[in-house]
Formats: structure tokens, C-alpha cells, sequence
């Protein structure tokens, strides 16, 4: 029997001296990339490979895993947004709550629920349950144009974004948008040509620059920049479409804690949303899930501070550098080992069938659809949350009985090519 036991032994120290020789040569290629790796047995937690696992790196959309753990310990799986609509003596309240879900649909339908063809009072919009701080701390500016950096506010409609056409010829196709663009654009045949967006606070929009008049057409995908005048346009449209006449104003301020409720909507629970936030990595769902946890546990208006400092509290996480709750921020900085504790507790934890069903999948879905799939052991058997953006490749997850994590940061190559050296090194890590 100790003879079996040390054969095996031995066998497992040469098949890791051989996986770390293996990519000890792949690495060989990319001397100046900053990489991570820390892999574990899932149920004993002992280690089966490491590479500078104990470095903070900049953290991207992995970040979201923590908010995912927050969320479902502080919130619960059950957990329902509700929009109101309300009224006291004096005014008519529309009580928003952050829900990253709410369209403009669910918005037409709760008024058509008030069955009236006039309001003579004053609409009041109540969006504190977040504070007024859009954007979240190291944000880039010249992305808060774009749908992925939309405002965090209590007030979302439709993601507080909108999609418009640029055609060719310069001219730009929508519905109805509630925004302005000042179309300065000049279309011309020069394949060299950029369009250019900047973006106002009073959610208008400058198109400069010039425009290939033989290119394709181009989806600007674009972000209010003013929740409150966006929603302010959106009920007067809406009323008017009903035949509601409206005679009164519209105002920003807290509804009184007697108000009656008339009507409301609630999303999804929280176990559904979370699987939009992991799966397709989406940034308002994971900053509004964020502030949700500090709204609901001290009852004020929720904040990226406070939010990140109820996430950090879950766990030994002091060391972490957590800004916000999608990792937008390039502030964000985590340590392959932080990532490791933090999929264990949720491995741990009464919530893990929510958590686990809210990952990727490799070859399946989400941000990991189209990855794995020359890697057939890892096809359908790798379940992830990736993090990306320009020189950062992260990836933390699950692979049967082992757990994970590899961050490449400052790598200088194309996608595709660190696509295949992160699938490479885990193929050789999450080897049968």
C-alpha cells in the first residue's frame, strides 16, 4: 500500500513539474506580460499549481464575482426590485428603485394601470434610493458616452441607454431617443475617415469629424448622460401617447413614507438578474446590485463606497483594491489568491447552486460562447467569469473538482493571440 501511495505521489509531482515546464515555454514567448496563476483542488484546497498568486492586478469584469457573492448574501436569492407609483393628498410619486431590469414597457404599462385621463398635480420623482454619483470612481471619461459606462442611477429605463444608425451619408436613424444630436458630420469617400461622439450633460450630442460614404452602416450604442431629464421626457411622452393631460410639474424629491401605493412593478428575483450580470457581463446590473446592498442594509441612498466596503467585509479582502461593483475601474485591483477565497466561501456557501448557475459556460454561453471550443475536455466543463479589457485577461472559475485563476495583464499582442495562450496554459492546467 506505501508503495501504491508514493507512486502516485511521484506521479503528481512529475505530471506538475511537466504542466510547469509546459508553461514555463508558452510564457517564454511574452517576457514582459504580468501573469497570475493559482489552480486548487476544490475540496481539500490544496494548491496543484501557482505563479505569483498573492500580486494585485487590475481586476476587470472578474470583479463582478464579488458583487455576485454580496448580492446574494446580503440581498438573498429572492430578492425583488419594485417600482411604484404612488399618491398622497397633494402630488403623484414615481418611486424608483435602481432596477437594472425596468424598460420603458414596464413604465407605459404601471400608468396605464392608473386608469385616468388627467393629472392636475405634480409628479414627483423620488430616485434616492442611490446617491447622484453617475459614474463610479476611475471611470474613463471618453467611455461614459457608451452604453457599458451608462449612469448609475435609481432612475433606469432601458439600461439608460439608446441605439442610433449612422448612415453613410452622415444622416443618423432612431426612434424616439429623448436626446439631441448637433450632426456636424461631413461624408466623404476616405476610407481613413473617423466619426466622432462627445456627449453633453443635458443628454444632446456632437457628431464631428468625417465620415468613408461607401463604409457600412454604424450602431451607436449611447448612454443618457441625464437620467432625470431622460426620464422627465420619457412620462411627458407617455402621457401624451395615453391621452393623459398632465398640468401639473415635474420634481425631484423624497416621497413621504405614508404615501399610498397605487400601482407597481417587480423584476425578475435576484437569481435571475444575476445570471445577465455573470453571464454577459453586464456593468449597470452589477453597480445598481452594488448600491441596492447599501440602500437596502443602512436605508440611505446607496453608494459606490459604502457598497464596495459591505463587499470587502465578506471575507479577508483588506488587501484587495475593490472601487466599484462591474470593475469598469481600472483602480480595481485583485490578487489570484483573493479570487480563490472568494470562489471557495461561494463554493461554501448555502447560495452556491445561484452563484454556480450564474457563470459562463465554456462553449455554451455568455462571454465564454465561443471560447474552449478546440479544447474538447474543457467544452461544456469550464464554468467562468472573464475580465477584460485593453492588455488585461483575467479568468476565474470552476473546472470539476479544481478551481482556478489565470490574470495576464499588460500583454501587448492581439486578442486572438492571448485568446489562445490563456486557452493553452488552462488546457494544460485543467488537464483529465
Amino acid at each position: 500500500m506505501n508503495k501504491i501511495i508514493t507512486i502516485i505521489i511521484t506521479l503528481f509531482f512529475i505530471t506538475s513539474i511537466a504542466s510547469a515546464d509546459e508553461i514555463e515555454e508558452i510564457l517564454k514567448e511574452y517576457p514582459r506580460m504580468n501573469v497570475g496563476i493559482l489552480v486548487e483542488n476544490l475540496k481539500t484546497g490544496k494548491e496543484i499549481y501557482s505563479l505569483n498568486p498573492k500580486k494585485l492586478r487590475v481586476a476587470a469584469s472578474v470583479t463582478k464575482a464579488f458583487t455576485a457573492y454580496a448580492a446574494l448574501e446580503y440581498l438573498g436569492k429572492d430578492f425583488q426590485y419594485s417600482t411604484k407609483i404612488l399618491e398622497n393628498n397633494k402630488d403623484l410619486y414615481f418611486k424608483f428603485s435602481g432596477d437594472p431590469s425596468f424598460t420603458k414597457k414596464n413604465l407605459i404599462n404601471l400608468i396605464s394601470k392608473l386608469k385616468t385621463k388627467s393629472i392636475s398635480r405634480n409628479i414627483i420623482i423620488d430616485d434616492f434610493a442611490f446617491d447622484q454619483e453617475y459614474l463610479g470612481p476611475g471611470w474613463a471619461w471618453d467611455d461614459s458616452k457608451f452604453c457599458f459606462s451608462a449612469p448609475i442611477s435609481a432612475i433606469i429605463i432601458n439600461e439608460n441607454c439608446f441605439s442610433s444608425i449612422l448612415k453613410p451619408n452622415g444622416k443618423i436613424t432612431s426612434s424616439k431617443i429623448h436626446a439631441k444630436f448637433n450632426n456636424n458630420l461631413i461624408a466623404k469617400k476616405d476610407a481613413r475617415c473617423l466619426p466622432k461622439l462627445y456627449a453633453r450633460s443635458d443628454n444632446s450630442y456632437d457628431l464631428n469629424g468625417c465620415l468613408n460614404n461607401i463604409g457600412p452602416d454604424i450602431r451607436l450604442n449611447i448612454a443618457y448622460q441625464n437620467p432625470r431629464k431622460m426620464i422627465s421626457s420619457v412620462i411627458k411622452d407617455i402621457l401624451k401617447k395615453q391621452k393623459i393631460k398632465f398640468n401639473g410639474k415635474i420634481i425631484f424629491k423624497e416621497a413621504p413614507k405614508q404615501s399610498k401605493v397605487l400601482v407597481q412593478h417587480k423584476s425578475a428575483p435576484l437569481s435571475q438578474l444575476l445570471k445577465k450580470m455573470m453571464k454577459e457581463s453586464n456593468n449597470l446590473y452589477a453597480e445598481s446590485f452594488l448600491k441596492t446592498i447599501d440602500n437596502n442594509l443602512h436605508k440611505t441612498p446607496g453608494s459606490f463606497s459604502q457598497g464596495t466596503a459591505m463587499v470587502k467585509s465578506l471575507g479577508d479582502f483588506k488587501e484587495a483594491r475593490i472601487v466599484d461593483g462591474s470593475g469598469t475601474s481600472r483602480y480595481n485591483a485583485i490578487a489570484p489568491d483573493q479570487l480563490i477565497e472568494l470562489f471557495t466561501k461561494a463554493y461554501k456557501s448555502k447560495n452556491w447552486p445561484y452563484f454556480y448557475s450564474s457563470l459562463a459556460v465554456s462553449s455554451i454561453d455568455g462571454s465564454l460562447e465561443k471560447k474552449f471550443t478546440d479544447h474538447k475536455h474543457l467544452k461544456g466543463q469550464i464554468f467562468a467569469k472573464t475580465g477584460n479589457m485593453s492588455g488585461v485577461k483575467n479568468l476565474v472559475g470552476y473546472y470539476k473538482d479544481k478551481i482556478f485563476v489565470i490574470m495576464i495583464n499588460n500583454y501587448n499582442c492581439s486578442t486572438k493571440e492571448i485568446n489562445k495562450v490563456e486557452e493553452e496554459i488552462l488546457s494544460i492546467l485543467l488537464k483529465k
